[in-house]
């Protein structure tokens, strides 16, 4: 197609078609108008960005850790070690998943699996036919059933 560029090809097949490396020397900013920019952003970051003309998104990839934000705002990080952080930048090395908020494990615990529970505030009620278990502030360990609406608390074991 002779509206496709070539570089280190003689038979381009899209709009630019490189054969080798690429080098990125600018900073990749959103300068508006629909499209897909990547490139460089300093810090050693590869930035990839998916924009129209009101909002950006951002993709950052750090040679040590990735970072996957939206508008902006980390959302979620690979550190360096291979753990996945949720709602934290901070990677305590303790834990392959490690989050800051609420979480939700859909799968039933093998018998040699750990869960570690923080100290939280109660949690809301859950939702119909469904348990919270949590370590309350006075380091009880909880568990709040719903069966057909109807609510219980039980405490599983206290601190004495």
């Amino acid at each position: 197609d002779t509206n496709n560029v070539g570089i280190g090809t003689t038979s381009p097949q899209s709009k630019a078609d490189i054969n080798g490396t690429l080098r990125v020397i600018g900073q990749a900013n959103p300068s508006g108008g629909d499209g897909l920019e990547i490139g460089y952003s300093g810090g050693g970051k590869i930035r990839v960005i998916d924009r129209d003309t009101t909002t950006y998104s951002y993709l950052d990839c750090i040679a040590s850790y990735f970072t996957f934000k939206i508008t902006g705002t980390e959302k979620l990080r690979i550190s360096s070690n291979g753990n996945l952080l949720l709602g934290t930048s901070t990677d305590s090395n303790l834990y392959k998943l490690d989050v800051n908020g609420k979480a939700r494990v859909q799968s039933v615990l093998e018998l040699d699996d750990v869960l570690t529970l923080n100290a939280i505030a109660t949690p809301s009620d859950p939702a119909n036919n469904k348990s919270s278990i949590w370590m309350a502030t006075d380091g009880a360990i909880k568990c709040k059933i719903n069966v057909n609406g109807s609510v219980v608390v039980r405490t599983l074991a206290s601190f004495e």
